[in-house]
C-alpha cells in the first residue's frame, strides 16, 4: 500500500491549525444537531456504490474533492488518481476547455458495487452548454456523451471565475438559464443534477496578515438563515465582494427548474479565521478554506442532499459482479494544483 502522506496542521497548504479547528468544530455543531460528528464514511459511500459523483467547478471544487479524498481514504482504492475514461480522446477533449484547461480525474472505491469520486476543473458556466468551442457543445454533454450514466449525479459550481470576466453580469444567469433548461429538457433521462453556493470571500485586512471579519451579518445556525444584525449598515460592495450577490442569484435562477441548491454562503460569512490564509503567490489568501473544518460541512450538506429524499437521489441496490467497477488508467494530473 502506498505510504501515506505526513501532514502538519497549520503548515501544508489547504490545512487548518489548531485554532481553525477550533472556531469550525463550534459551527459545524449545528449541522444536522450534531449529526455531522456522527457522520461515517460508510454512510456516504452507499449513496456513491454503482455510480459516479461528478465534481464540475473551480478551485473551490477541488478543495472540496480533496477533502472527499481524504474523508473516503479507507474507500480509496489501492490510493491510485485514475483518468476520468479510458477513451484518451474524450480525455483530451477536456482538457482543451476555452479559458482555463478542463483538469480531470477520479479515485475508484473499493468494495461491493464500486463507485468512484471525479472531478472536472470547468471555472465558467459558459463552458457547460451552448458552447461551440468545446466537443458536443459543452461539458454536461460532452460528459454525458463520453463519460458519464445516467445513474451518475452532477454536482456543479461556478461563480467566481465570472466576477474575473468583463462580461460577468452579461454571462452569469444567462449561464445558469441555459444550464436550468438543458437540465429539464434532459430530466427524464439525466435526473442527478444539484449545484452548491460558492463560500464567502472575505477582504485581506489592511495589516495583510489575516481576513477581515464582515462586519453587519449575524448567521442563525440552526436554520442556516443569514440575517442583518441590528442597526447594521451593509453596503452593496460589502455583500459583492463576499460574495452574496451571486449567490443570490445563482438560488433565484436555479429554483425555477427545481435543481437543488447546498448551502455554502451562509454559513460561511462569519468564518474569516477559517481560510488558508497566505500560501498562494505570496498573498495572504481570503478566497479557500482550510482542512478539516468549512470542506468537511460541504460534505455533511452532500450526504445529506442524499439522505433527506429532496434530491431524489437513492442508494443504488447491486446489481451483479462488476457492477460500479472502472478501468484505472493513471492520471496524468496527479498533482492537482489549487
Amino acid at each position: 500500500m502506498p505510504q501515506a502522506r505526513q501532514f502538519r496542521l497549520g503548515q501544508t497548504w489547504g490545512s487548518c491549525n489548531e485554532q481553525q479547528i477550533a472556531k469550525t468544530l463550534d459551527y459545524a455543531k449545528s449541522l444536522g444537531g450534531g449529526g455531522a460528528f456522527r457522520l461515517s464514511p460508510c454512510d456516504l459511500v452507499r449513496y456513491l456504490r454503482g455510480r459516479t459523483l461528478w465534481l464540475i467547478g473551480d478551485s473551490h471544487t477541488k478543495i472540496l474533492y480533496r477533502s472527499l479524498q481524504c474523508f473516503l481514504i479507507d474507500f480509496w482504492q489501492n490510493q491510485e488518481v485514475c483518468e476520468a475514461s479510458t477513451d484518451t480522446w474524450a480525455v483530451q477533449a477536456l482538457q482543451r476547455l476555452p479559458v482555463a484547461p478542463g483538469d480531470s480525474q477520479c479515485i475508484h472505491l473499493r468494495g461491493s458495487g464500486g463507485g468512484r469520486v471525479c472531478i472536472v476543473q470547468a471555472v465558467l458556466g459558459t463552458q457547460l452548454i451552448n458552447n461551440n468551442q468545446v466537443e458536443y457543445g459543452g461539458v454536461l454533454p460532452l460528459l454525458r456523451a463520453k463519460f458519464a450514466t445516467r445513474r451518475d449525479v452532477f454536482l456543479v459550481n461556478f461563480s467566481a471565475w465570472h466576477k474575473k470576466q468583463p462580461d460577468w453580469w452579461d454571462a452569469f444567469k444567462p449561464a445558469l438559464t441555459s444550464i436550468g433548461e438543458f437540465y429539464q429538457a434532459n430530466r427524464r433521462q439525466w435526473p442527478h443534477m444539484l449545484f452548491w453556493e460558492t463560500p464567502a470571500k472575505h477582504e485581506v485586512a489592511s495589516s495583510g496578515d489575516k481576513c477581515q471579519a464582515a462586519n453587519g451579518f449575524r448567521y442563525r445556525r440552526y436554520t442556516g438563515g443569514l440575517e442583518l444584525a441590528p442597526a447594521a449598515r451593509v453596503n452593496m460592495a460589502a455583500m459583492w465582494s463576499l460574495g452574496i450577490v451571486e449567490n443570490r442569484i445563482m438560488r433565484e435562477s436555479l429554483s425555477r427548474f427545481s435543481i437543488p441548491l447546498l448551502p455554502s454562503i451562509n454559513m460561511t460569512v462569519s468564518l474569516e479565521e477559517a481560510h488558508v490564509g497566505g500560501a498562494m503567490n505570496s498573498n495572504f489568501d481570503c478566497l479557500h478554506y482550510c482542512s478539516p473544518g468549512v470542506p468537511e460541512m460541504w460534505i455533511w450538506n452532500l450526504y445529506d442532499a442524499f439522505k433527506n429524499g429532496r434530491t431524489g437521489i437513492r442508494a443504488l441496490q447491486p446489481s451483479g459482479k462488476g457492477a460500479g467497477r472502472f478501468t484505472c488508467i493513471k492520471s496524468h494530473t496527479a498533482s492537482f494544483r489549487i
